[in-house]
């Protein structure tokens, strides 16, 4: 497997990558998360974030898998990245976890705007992969149920 993972920052994206890197099926990542100004490296922000949710930062040193931590806008074209990086994920990735879904059902549907780009921009990126069967899509979010067998589907298609 080769993953796109959005949003590890926060508690679920950190678990869920966590596993990612253990499960012995997956031999890349990329990660793709928003821009941040402050003056760490991406992965000192990410070990720091796997430091506070009790996840060993040495994970990221996994000499097995290739970890790509890459900053843009998911609601940019290219996903806010470089043209040749954006068309390696396009024709490479078989699974894009979109995590960090905005769920306030309280909230207009013009809040919504945002998060609807970043999930078509996704999407297409899926639909773009050259490969027979399109890259698995997941969306999740800190509200939505998470189920231990959640890792066991995604790669159980296989």
């Amino acid at each position: 497997e080769t993953v796109l993972i959005i949003g590890t920052r926060g508690g679920l994206g950190s678990e869920l990558w966590g596993q990612l890197l253990a499960h012995s099926s997956v031999h890349k990542n990329y990660v793709l998360n928003c821009i941040h100004k402050d003056n760490k490296t991406l992965k000192r922000r990410q070990g720091d974030e796997f430091t506070c949710r009790g996840i060993n930062p040495s994970r990221l040193e996994s000499p097995k898998l290739r970890v790509v931590l890459l900053e843009g806008a998911t609601y940019k074209p290219n996903l806010g990245l470089k043209e040749d990086l954006f068309h390696e994920i396009v024709e490479t990735v078989t699974t894009i976890i979109l995590n960090g879904w905005r769920a306030n059902f309280a909230s207009p549907s013009h809040d919504f705007e945002p998060a609807m780009t970043r999930t078509r921009r996704l999407v297409e990126v899926a639909l773009a992969s050259p490969p027979k069967y399109p890259p698995c899509f997941i969306c999740s979010s800190s509200i939505g149920v998470f189920q231990s067998s959640f890792l066991s589907a995604l790669f159980a298609r296989h």
